[in-house]
């Protein structure tokens, strides 16, 4: 992998070269440097110590187009020797940015033992490992994801450039058997503009005549086309901000790569044809991978296609993926739980999966009792599951968390966390978090005191969490101000809700009393009575509130499972 320094004049490529240079030597534990520039600009000479040993160094550093060959490497290794002889401590280093040739590395290791031991060469890859741990540059592993993430083409070679101090990855892509254009990511695989792209093509002489994919523009017209809506290149140019010779450009290449639907338009057909999302789910999981990741990410789980697609096609992806067998509550559950998520949805869809996948073979191929069996899968489900939420509880400490729930109507959510270790003979630590809504509903130290339809919002919110000491609280807070009948009854109701799960049978009868005073058609009203009144014994009245709330809803599959217990 080629390294190449980019500038507009020769004093600025020394300047940077010897920068990067430092900082790399620096990092291999040297100081002291006295730097000495060659007169073409790609060569430098450099002193410096050890900062522990304080022993010497020789380094010599080439970021030449091409690998070091056989012929300069002997004239540096000369050069080194003849240094030697003068310090006889002198440690010696060959940095070439470009690497080296296969000739000259073979000649290097026919050297003796004691000649590689004092003087080494540090090659292309290696100066990456460093820009890495100093970091200043992402993982070849996580560079190959984003490149693969963004765009389906036949790539070719790819190189880092640095200009102004800065890396980047130059991308070249091939059309046949030819390298006809090229993108540009930053240092660790975010789109950069157009600008600063084509400012590298102006420096990288290799680059001429090759087409610029500008792929900041079509992560634009991706996210904006989330809406599922269908749009022409004017009301793209006009969202995404990008020029229309831009998107004339862009708008193509996405069809050819089957992510976007045409809808022909009248001439010319460029302007007046309008496009749209094609609606699979293999193009959410192309935009996933590339959206998810990034600094948009929320913006793109709140949108339409996202959530189309994860209703659709996220529980068969998922079984196929971990082989789950998720429970009805689960397939409800799990893509809620993931469309609020990306740090989560992102594991799930592409995260590692071979471990699960290995206990899962692990427990097809014993011979175990079946309710053995279905016991390690629970396990196996909520290490799964497990893994889930810990990325929940990290995006919801993100500032787009909160407006995210809100565009999903989300009114509460609650969060626990807890910790314990110990060794056989005492508990190590113990520690939990429990935060009130209520609490922060109340006394939150912006907030004035809460609307009653808001705390009642909350409250019965928290009561299909099951948070029933909660929503009891919220509810309570409520009564006491509302005055809409409406309102008033669904407020009872939820009250009686939460006694019922406290057992509390008499009071919740009272509650269910006074919704239905407020409306005598709630049917869920007359069979939580129903309940209640079986709960003290009273089995005639029981039925008959049952056969009332049926009569109000005959589909009321509750009431007709209520009805089978007698």
């Amino acid at each position: 992998m080629l390294i190449k320094i980019l500038a507009s004049s020769k004093k600025e490529k020394e300047r940077f070269l010897e920068q990067l240079t430092k900082l790399l030597l620096d990092e291999l534990g040297y100081f002291d440097f006295r730097p000495r520039v060659h007169e073409s600009g790609t060569d430098l000479e450099l002193r410096a110590k050890h900062k522990v040993t304080l022993t010497p160094l020789y380094c010599r550093v080439k970021a030449t187009p091409r690998a070091v060959g056989v012929e300069q490497l002997r004239r540096i290794f000369a050069r080194y020797q003849m240094e030697r002889m003068k310090t006889k401590k002198l440690t010696g280093l060959f940095l070439s940015f470009s690497g080296f040739h296969q000739t000259a590395k073979e000649w290097y290791n026919h050297l003796g033992a004691e000649a590689r031991g004092s003087f080494h060469l540090l090659g292309e890859d290696k100066a990456h490992a460093l820009a890495r741990r100093l970091k200043l540059v992402g993982s070849l592993d996580a560079i190959d994801a984003a490149v693969h993430a963004r765009i389906q083409a036949d790539l070719g070679p790819r190189y880092l450039a640095i200009l102004d101090g800065r890396f980047y990855w130059v991308q070249l892509v091939y059309r046949r058997t030819k390298a006809t254009g090229f993108f540009v990511l930053d240092a660790f695989g975010e789109p950069t503009s157009a600008h600063l792209a084509k400012e590298i093509k102006k420096l990288d002489s290799t680059l001429l005549g090759k087409w610029l994919i500008d792929l900041a523009a079509r992560e634009k017209v991706l996210l904006s086309l989330t809406d599922t809506s269908q749009k022409d290149v004017e009301v793209l140019a006009k969202e995404t901000k990008e020029p229309l010779t831009t998107l004339r450009d862009v708008m193509p290449t996405l069809f050819q790569e089957r992510l976007l639907v045409v809808q022909a338009g009248a001439p010319p057909r460029w302007r007046h044809d309008k496009y749209s999302l094609r609606q699979d789910f293999q193009v959410f999981l192309i935009l996933a991978r590339q959206l998810l990741e990034g600094s948009h990410r929320f913006r793109f789980l709140n949108s339409r296609f996202a959530t189309q697609a994860l209703s659709s096609g996220l529980i068969p992806y998922l079984e196929r993926r971990f082989h789950l067998k998720p429970s009805d509550q689960e397939r409800t559950g799990l893509p809620h739980l993931l469309a609020i998520s990306p740090s989560a949805l992102a594991f799930s869809l592409f995260g590692p999966n071979e471990a699960y996948l290995q206990t899962w073979r692990e427990l097809e191929t014993k011979p175990l009792p079946n309710a053995e069996r279905e016991r390690w899968r629970a396990f196996y489900q909520a290490r799964l599951y497990g893994e889930f939420l810990l990325r929940f509880l990290t995006d919801a400490q993100h500032p787009h968390f909160g407006e995210l729930l809100t565009n999903k109507g989300i009114k509460v959510s609650l969060l626990r966390a807890s910790a314990k270790a110990a060794n056989p003979h005492v508990l190590f630590f113990s520690l939990h978090s429990e935060p009130s809504p209520i609490e922060a509903l109340k006394h939150g130290p912006h907030l004035p005191p809460p609307d009653p339809e808001v705390a009642m919002e909350h409250g019965m919110s928290l009561l299909h969490m099951q948070e029933y000491p909660y929503a009891l609280e919220l509810i309570e807070m409520a009564l006491k101000e509302l005055r809409d009948p409406a309102k008033l009854a669904v407020a009872w109701n939820g009250k009686g809700v939460c006694l019922l799960s406290q057992r509390r049978y008499a009071e919740a009868i009272h509650c269910f009393n006074e919704s239905l005073r407020y409306d005598n058609n709630v049917p869920s009203a007359w069979l939580h009575k129903a309940i209640c009144l079986k709960g003290l014994g009273d089995t005639q009245g029981a039925l008959r509130c049952c056969q009332r709330a049926l009569e109000i809803d005959p589909t009321y599959k509750e009431a007709k499972a209520f009805l089978e217990t007698f």
